[in-house]
């Protein structure tokens, strides 16, 4: 993915004339994610820091430099497979993530509603639909 090209955040509250999202960096950003090649679940927690912390990872994955992390669609705020970034520091049992965003460059977000998508997924087939 080129720089800027990945998912931003989640969490957006909505009001008249104004929204608010939770960036991945902000302390109360908590997104479900899959490390991409080795299918291992994982949480991108956080902490006010550029790179987010990857954190509830099985005791059985192996995690690498490089590996790509995206959004599992688990809890339903997102859908699955949206890039978030890359595991680019291992240390001391801390994982940390670097975002495809580049939070010191964002200038515009598009905010997206997969609330309807998941549902609409989740929903079973509509009898009358096809019938001419």
């Amino acid at each position: 993915a080129r720089p800027g090209g990945g998912g931003a955040g989640g969490g957006v509250s909505v009001g008249e004339g104004a929204a608010r999202a939770v960036l991945i960096p902000d302390t109360n950003s908590r997104i479900p994610v899959v490390i991409e090649e080795r299918r291992a679940s994982a949480i991108v927690a956080g902490d006010n820091s550029g790179r987010p912390r990857l954190t509830f990872i099985g005791p059985d994955s192996r995690i690498e430099l490089g590996d790509r992390v995206v959004t599992s669609g688990h809890g339903g705020a997102l859908p699955a497979g949206l890039p978030v970034g890359v595991v680019s520091e291992i240390e001391d049992q801390v994982i940390r993530v670097q975002p495809f965003v580049r939070f010191d460059r964002l200038e515009f977000v598009r905010i997206a509603d997969f609330s309807g998508l998941i549902e609409a997924a989740l929903a079973p087939p509509d009898p009358h639909i096809g019938i001419p």
